[in-house]
């Protein structure tokens, strides 16, 4: 007896069973996307360092995977576009967002608009100042289960710090490295205000004395601090 396989057959029991996708250092890696899409049970999705544009292939994933939970993009050709359309995936509950030059405030509003779920939020601004308060005070106002949040190369002032204080009040985990404009004032709006921390990092930020003194006198849940450079 003849036994033919045809493309489908080998793709769809995979693809029916599939809970992650991680793709790492690939020059053609859009070439995943069928099989990507068909993955309707996926649930973690995580994108490194591949070439190419990939905001038609987050259409595709937000038109057919409904239950995605986790999305780490790093290093990818991905616009504001391509985050609008990965905001449709509404149970999204972890958003990494690492050396995405493309990706601006409007981008990050569409998610926070749409993933009400968000409970971990990573940011690496990568130096280019294109997301700031504007887009992390639409985070703070619309994503009231954040536990943790991580930005780096991003610039909050107190003005984000104070709305993430009343809005997400379950944030356990802080950490801010490389952030120019978090100095003595935003540790200290932070040591009076964000009660149910549990973990603070901080890393090339200018940071005094008397902002650490100032942490001292508040946080009563503070469990781990970590202070670089």
């Amino acid at each position: 007896m003849e036994i033919r396989w045809s493309r489908s057959d080998l793709v769809q029991p995979a693809s029916s069973s599939l809970k992650m996708i991680s793709l790492k250092d690939l020059y053609n890696g859009q070439c995943f996307a069928p099989l990507i899409i068909r993955s309707k049970n996926l649930r973690t999705l995580r994108l490194f360092r591949c070439f190419g544009d990939w905001d038609d292939v987050l259409k595709l994933v937000s038109n057919n995977i409904k239950g995605l939970n986790w999305a780490h993009l790093e290093r990818l050709q991905v616009s504001d576009v391509g985050l609008a359309a990965l905001s449709n995936c509404q149970n999204l509950e972890i958003l990494h967002l690492l050396k995405t030059p493309d990706c601006t405030n409007s981008g990050l509003t569409s998610m926070a608009e749409n993933c009400k779920l968000l409970r971990k939020l990573h940011i690496d601004g990568w130096k280019t100042n294109r997301i700031d308060d504007e887009g992390l005070i639409d985070v703070a106002k619309n994503c009231p289960n954040l536990q943790e949040l991580v930005l780096i190369g991003v610039n909050p002032i107190r003005a984000s710090l104070e709305r993430f204080a009343s809005n997400c009040q379950k944030l356990e985990r802080l950490a801010l490295c490389g952030s120019e404009t978090f100095g003595d004032a935003e540790i200290s709006c932070i040591a009076g205000k964000f009660t149910a921390l549990r973990k603070l990092c901080i890393k090339s930020c200018p940071v005094s004395d008397h902002g650490m003194e100032a942490l001292a006198l508040g946080c009563p849940n503070l469990v781990i601090v970590k202070v670089k450079k």
